[in-house]
């Protein structure tokens, strides 16, 4: 996004991303974060409704930002707190925050206690979430039999009734799971930041090396020399990868079903269930950090847990994906 040339020379662009707002499927604005202020504008030559327009055409200072607030799961619902007024920011996908993390750095806003605390949060997560993730796929799995049902002519109107029952319950389920993993977060001028620390691998790895060097043993050459291996390990590169390998391995599950080979089809069952929509998930974070993209994930990564239609879904990720940043397997067209 290029900064209006009326504003100061010293201001350059920190962070931006795509937002989708309505009831459309193409990113229809761009919000961006300068050192100076943050703007919300309609893309260029998008269409949004009127009833959402009061989400767009921000141009606030980031000096009157006293707080900023953010909720929701896969999407996140923005708040920038003023003195006088609350604007509510278009909604961001998940991996899209660093937008919304410029501004609370460039304010030096802290986070507080707003909202569900940890305990409350792991109850809500592992006591009602959980179950309605089971009822959630199970639904899933019972709108394609259904479907089966009714496309094989074998019993019309059973498979109507699991369909609409299977469309009910995932509805409710959907429901329970966006309240029971919905995050609620506050970042105030008033609260301190506090300094990013290190992760207990980490510090794991740091100690060793440092007791490793006091006893003056030559091997802390080799735990040097994996840790810089894993630290720069490119995992981005085997995400798009593992799409291609899992929808294989779906397919292959049709042959491997009609011999005696239940130990291995249960095998390369569990296998491709996981791969495929873990490998979209962290493929579509990658793209959003590397590529001008930012696909809706979600579209693509609950039909990649479904059988029957899951290898359909990791090949036509794939489609876009080469459609959108010119690869299927690297992010960028060279």
């Amino acid at each position: 996004m290029k900064i209006p040339p009326e504003v100061m020379s010293d201001e350059h662009l920190i962070s931006s991303a795509e937002a989708t707002v309505g009831d459309v499927f193409r990113a229809n604005v761009i919000v961006a974060v300068t050192n100076e202020r943050i703007i919300a504008q309609q893309k260029k030559g998008r269409n949004i409704d009127d009833i959402y327009k009061e989400k767009l055409n921000h141009n606030i200072p980031l000096s009157e930002i006293t707080a900023v607030r953010r909720t929701g799961v896969a999407t996140k619902h923005n708040e920038l707190i003023m003195s006088s007024q609350i604007a509510e920011m278009p909604p961001l996908q998940y991996g899209e925050n660093e937008v919304i993390d410029a501004v609370i750095e460039e304010r030096n806003l802290g986070k507080t206690t707003w909202g569900d605390d940890r305990k409350v949060r792991l109850l809500k997560r592992v006591f009602i979430g959980l179950p309605a993730l089971v009822v959630a796929l199970l639904s899933g799995i019972g709108f394609v039999i259904g479907g089966l049902l009714i496309a094989s002519f074998l019993g019309i109107l059973v498979g109507l009734g699991i369909c609409i029952s299977a469309y009910v319950f995932g509805r409710i389920s959907f429901r329970i799971l966006m309240w029971a993993f919905n995050r609620e977060e506050e970042w105030d001028v008033n609260h301190p930041p506090i300094p990013k620390d290190d992760g207990y691998i980490q510090k794991l790895i740091i100690g060793i090396i440092a007791f490793i060097d006091n006893k003056r043993i030559s091997p802390a050459k080799i735990i040097f020399k994996i840790r810089n291996i894993v630290t720069n390990f490119r995992a981005k590169d085997a995400w798009p990868i593992g799409i291609f390998a899992g929808s294989l391995l779906w397919i292959s599950l049709f042959p491997l079903s009609l011999g005696n080979n239940d130990g291995l089809f249960t095998l390369v069952l569990y296998i491709s269930w996981i791969l495929v929509p873990v490998s979209i998930y962290f493929d579509s974070t990658e793209i959003r950090n590397h590529a001008e993209w930012s696909p809706n994930r979600w579209l693509y990564i609950v039909p990649a847990g479904l059988p029957l239609i899951a290898s359909l879904a990791g090949f036509i990720w794939l489609i876009r994906r080469r459609k959108k940043i010119g690869s299927i397997f690297i992010y960028g067209s060279e």
